[in-house]
């Protein structure tokens, strides 16, 4: 299947000349930053300093799906992997076996299966959640500690998955595991958990660092999602 792709490309900070590469058109030229471009394939940018001295390249390209969705061919993997009706589950990947936490009609158990086999799943002890309602999906992993928080904003942290502890009281209440930030070496910074936090009657965005030291942000917009979503870190240097 051809696709048409065409985009319009913005910029946060106007710079001083681009030159453009479509690899669909097989076309170079010095791009005016306004002209729609054809994505149908890879489009390289070449992007110049103010002194015209230093480039930065940047290749960009939209993957479209290929296959109709109600088309894609599945198979028969196992019929209920636990034998038990669940309600909620968070399956994550951690020293070569797959932990699978769920939410039964009984409460919270876990179960782990090597990475090579994911068909038998065998139950692991799960203590230490103090019978709280579990905001399974938001589970973070940082810096060697699981990080889960309840629907009371009480955080949760453990080293092996299995055994799992409150955080301490100055902790505050977490309302939303957003993810880590990334560290950077070279300006020196640190990776970071970051939350929302509630304050009052007010949310407010939160890093948590590695030794437990909270820094509170700015107030977090009314319409920003805090549920239902997923994360991804990326940087660039230019």
């Amino acid at each position: 299947m051809n696709w048409l792709v065409i985009c319009q490309v913005t910029f946060e900070v106007t710079p001083s000349a681009v030159e453009i590469y479509q690899a669909a058109k097989d076309d170079s030229q010095t791009w005016n930053l306004t002209d729609s471009l054809d994505f149908s394939d890879y489009v390289r940018f070449d992007v110049f300093s103010a002194n015209q001295k230093a480039t930065k390249r940047y290749i960009a390209q939209l993957n479209i799906h290929q296959q109709v969705p109600d088309s894609m061919e599945w198979d028969y993997f196992s019929n209920r992997l636990l034998g038990k009706t669940v309600q909620e589950q968070k399956v994550i990947e951690r020293n070569n076996y797959y932990w699978m936490y769920v939410r039964t009609m009984s409460g919270y158990e876990l179960y782990r299966s090597p990475a090579t086999d994911k068909k038998t799943w065998l139950p692991v002890s799960l203590t230490g959640l103090d019978g709280k309602t579990l905001i399974l999906s938001q589970m973070t992993e940082y810096e060697g500690n699981l990080y889960m928080h309840a629907s009371d904003g009480t955080l949760f942290y453990s080293a092996d998955g299995s055994a799992w502890n409150r955080m301490p009281d100055e902790t505050p209440v977490v309302r939303t595991l957003l993810g880590v930030i990334n560290g950077n070496e070279q300006r020196k910074a640190l990776p970071l958990l970051a939350t929302i936090i509630q304050e009052d009657n007010s949310w407010r965005f939160a890093t948590m660092d590695v030794n437990n030291q909270w820094e509170k942000g700015v107030t977090v917009p009314a319409d920003f999602p805090v549920s239902g979503f997923g994360n991804l870190s990326y940087e660039a240097m230019f």
